[in-house]
């Protein structure tokens, strides 16, 4: 899968990143538009995934939050999946 990264930050957070996103490139059915990550102001990472349909950019956005659950308790870092319809 290829990323679009825009953002500065901690060797954890670069860790964080990888962790999510290899899981979001498990996801089935898998983005259409190719991810961009960015850093918001409230320094959270945020990962914008365009899908087919707007039921996949939700189905997608519940299972990636469990993931973004996940991460936050064992790191302290939040990362997001921001999903939509194209």
């Amino acid at each position: 899968m290829h990323v679009e990264v825009a953002f500065s930050g901690s060797v954890l957070s670069v860790e964080v990143l990888a962790r999510f996103l290899k899981c979001l490139e498990k996801l089935i059915p898998a983005p259409v538009v190719a991810p961009k990550v960015v850093m918001g102001d409230d320094g959270a990472i945020y990962v914008k995934a365009g899908f087919a349909t707007e039921d996949e950019a939700w189905r997608a956005g519940e299972q990636m939050a469990e993931v973004s659950a996940e991460i936050v308790e064992d790191t302290d870092v939040l990362v997001v999946l921001a999903p939509f319809a194209v």
